[in-house]
């Protein structure tokens, strides 16, 4: 769209994760499937001109949804990430990032006492290298 390049992308995963036997640390109990997609939209904006190309910055950010699924499942809201920060096009198949990321997460159970929603805000950094490999040469 313009100077800005979008970009979506949908995940669907199955997990299996640990129950936890009660007084026993982190002993596994028994394990759980649950079913949980991921939908992410990301933009750039090149910095130095019209069309981001090799040796150019560029500044990317994205916001990323987790919704959990079917059987066993507490919560329909997992999670959300929002990033934003600078990149580097190195080659036309290679960039870096560095973002600061915002994470919100739900966990599956409610405070005891309160009976609320239990909520984490998270913040930190991520170095991403992207490299794009090409199998049809």
């Amino acid at each position: 769209m313009g100077h800005v390049g979008l970009e979506q992308r949908l995940r669907l995963e199955q997990r299996w994760q640990g129950q936890l036997a009660q007084g026993r640390g982190r002993a596994v109990q028994s394990w759980e499937y649950q079913n949980r997609i991921r939908y992410q939209l990301a933009l750039t904006l090149p910095l130095q001109g019209p069309r981001l190309e090799a040796g150019e910055w560029y500044l990317t950010g994205f916001d990323e949804v987790f919704l959990s699924f079917g059987r066993n499942v507490s919560k329909v809201f997992n999670q959300n990430r929002l990033a934003g920060g600078l990149g580097f096009q190195v080659q036309d198949n290679f960039r870096l990032e560095a973002v600061y990321l915002h994470q919100i997460t739900q966990h599956a159970e409610d405070e005891p006492i309160s009976g609320l929603p239990v909520v984490e805000f998270n913040h930190g950094f991520r170095l991403g290298v992207n490299y794009n490999l090409s199998l049809m040469k």
